[in-house]
């Protein structure tokens, strides 16, 4: 993976989401398209848990979301990047 691609997967921290185990990473080098049926499927309140990425942290993933070198001007249109 190249170092620009590297650098578009953002860290979301335990401390700030505690329902995380150990810290992830959020790749913002591509969207991933799912639908509404496989998103609940995967993460409809399976540990009873609800949570919303900060804003402080949506608006980096979004602003790493349109600097992608991967995503289409057709795809960034469509979600408004």
């Amino acid at each position: 993976m190249s170092e620009e691609l590297k650098n578009l997967h953002y860290p979301l921290k335990v401390y700030k989401y505690p329902f995380l185990e150990k810290q992830r990473f959020v790749c913002c080098s591509e969207i991933k398209e799912i639908t509404d049926k496989n998103f609940i499927d995967r993460y409809d309140n399976k540990r009873g848990l609800i949570c919303k990425i900060d804003d402080e942290d949506m608006n980096f993933i979004i602003g790493a979301l349109k600097e992608s070198p991967v995503i289409a001007s057709k795809q960034r249109k469509k979600y408004n990047l």
